[in-house]
């Protein structure tokens, strides 16, 4: 397999990390307590309970009755049905979710003293946003052979990840679109451009801002394949592995492959055996059950008694 391919399948993992978190009925659909209101929240109901044909009935009903197309129910009911169609494998219909993204994106821009209270306007706001995200993650995931349909989707997604840095540079989904709009760079696609992805990523992990943010350790992570898999720097893949891990990997399978590749590395790349015993050493007690573990316990062994 080669490198890019490599790449590009350990880069897949991070949807481990980051996949993309629906949010809880409470956040989503706090407002009026009008009738139609009540249908909103009962579509986010069923949503939440996995009920989506119950869901994409009840938004449906709601703005077939609506009279204004502008309010805060109008969003999220709009929001709800595009999600159902754009992540429901079983009601797929990509099209039309996209044209109810593209709407709150174009009429979801409402300002304080349109007669929406302050949380509305900000509700509005963030849910706008996730229109962007949405919208975006809807092309990078498109699925197709067609070369020219897979380079296009690549740039709209790009597109509208851009558009959701710049105008929500404080956006709550701020790191996953970094994380996200970097790899559409590293993709193997004739606009590839690994070092763009390289700076993305290093300019927000190196700033205060990212050093705190929750998905830090993703970032690294994926800088440190990068770094490995697409420019050979092996003491800087290590550099950022070693950021990810003392940040803390949640995810079990990441983590432990983390371990092991630093170990690889060391033990095999860089000709650092003595550098690589800590880590195989971690692997063992923190993985017990991990399918390398036999081997790594006598690759521990060969390298205390000195036969490297």
């Amino acid at each position: 397999m080669s490198m890019k391919k490599t790449a590009t399948a350990l880069l897949v993992n991070l949807i481990l990390l980051v996949s993309y978190q629906v949010q809880s009925l409470s956040q989503v659909s706090s407002g009026s307590q009008s009738k139609m209101s009540a249908l909103v929240r009962q579509g986010y109901e069923a949503y939440t309970d996995r009920e989506l044909r119950k869901a994409r009935k009840l938004f449906s009903k709601f703005l077939e009755k609506i009279s204004t197309p502008q309010t805060v129910d109008v969003f999220r009911a709009r929001l709800g049905l595009a999600r159902i169609y754009i992540l429901s494998p079983d009601l797929k219909n990509t099209s039309e979710g996209r044209k109810h993204l593209e709407y709150i994106i174009d009429k979801g821009i409402i300002k304080s003293g349109s007669g929406e209270s302050p949380d509305q306007v900000r509700e509005v706001a963030d849910l706008r946003s996730q229109a962007i995200f949405l919208l975006a993650r809807s092309y990078h995931l498109e699925r197709t052979v067609n070369k020219t349909k897979k380079e296009d989707a690549f740039r709209y997604a790009r597109r509208y990840y851009r558009q959701y840095l710049d105008e929500y540079p404080a956006g709550k989904l701020k790191s996953r679109v970094i994380l996200y709009l970097a790899q559409t760079y590293l993709r193997g696609t004739e606009d590839e451009d690994v070092d763009k992805a390289i700076t993305l990523l290093e300019d927000f992990v190196n700033s205060p801002e990212g050093r705190q943010d929750e998905y830090y350790a993703a970032l690294t992570y994926c800088l440190g394949q990068v770094y490995h898999l697409r420019k050979n720097d092996l003491e800087t893949s290590v550099r950022y592995l070693n950021m990810a891990l003392e940040k803390g990997i949640a995810d079990y399978t990441i983590h432990s492959d983390t371990l092991y590749k630093i170990a690889t590395i060391y033990d095999k790349l860089l000709g650092k055996p003595e550098k690589a015993l800590g880590y195989y050493k971690k692997l063992v007690d923190q993985f017990p059950v991990s399918s390398r573990v036999n081997v790594i316990r006598k690759r521990i062994e060969e390298i205390e008694s000195g036969h490297e």
